[in-house]
């Protein structure tokens, strides 16, 4: 495989900080990625005037962001 070659020669520790950096870039990116999708979902639902969704995402967009801290 890929990584058994890539990862062959590294230290413990190196593996491990690689795995926690890697770990926290697909986080990042999943959530950049659910915040995408629920501004865009919003979007719609403002511009259908469903206000009950509306309110329902914009919820979620602020508990999103309030994970991040």
């Amino acid at each position: 495989m890929k990584s058994e070659s890539r990862y062959a020669n590294w230290e413990q520790k190196s593996l491990d900080e690689e795995m926690a950096r890697l770990v926290r870039q697909i986080t990042i990116k999943h959530r950049e990625n659910k915040k995408n999708q629920l501004l865009t979902q919003l979007r719609e639902a403002e511009a259908s005037g469903d206000e009950v969704l509306s309110q329902n995402l914009r919820q979620s967009l602020n508990n999103l962001i309030k994970e991040k801290m």
